[in-house]
């Protein structure tokens, strides 16, 4: 159930007829805003591997480590709106070997 639709008859006006056509348009509605919701879960993941792309169309030709890692926290922080991004290479201390 997503909500509820409420209704306010006179008692003399209600009749089965007008409960059936109230059903019936609750129902659209339903289907309506399910396709609402699953058409912009769609395009929300249509954006999502679009960035994705970007982001890895951007990484594609450099030389370097250094330089793949440069552009990936660029692009990066573009795509996520972030004022700064780092990446982190190596091992942290206190971890053990072993």
């Amino acid at each position: 159930m997503i909500g509820v639709l409420e209704f306010m008859v006179d008692h003399a006006a209600y009749n089965d007829d007008k409960l059936t056509l109230a059903q019936m348009l609750a129902d659209r509605l339903g289907v309506s805003v399910e396709s609402a919701r699953l058409f912009d879960q769609s395009r929300r993941q249509t954006l999502r591997e679009q960035t994705i792309s970007t982001v890895s169309m951007s990484m594609q030709g450099h030389e370097t480590l250094e330089d793949v890692l440069r552009t990936a926290t660029a692009e990066l922080s573009k795509a996520l709106g972030a004022r700064r991004a780092a990446v982190r290479l190596g091992v942290e201390q206190g971890m053990k070997h072993g």
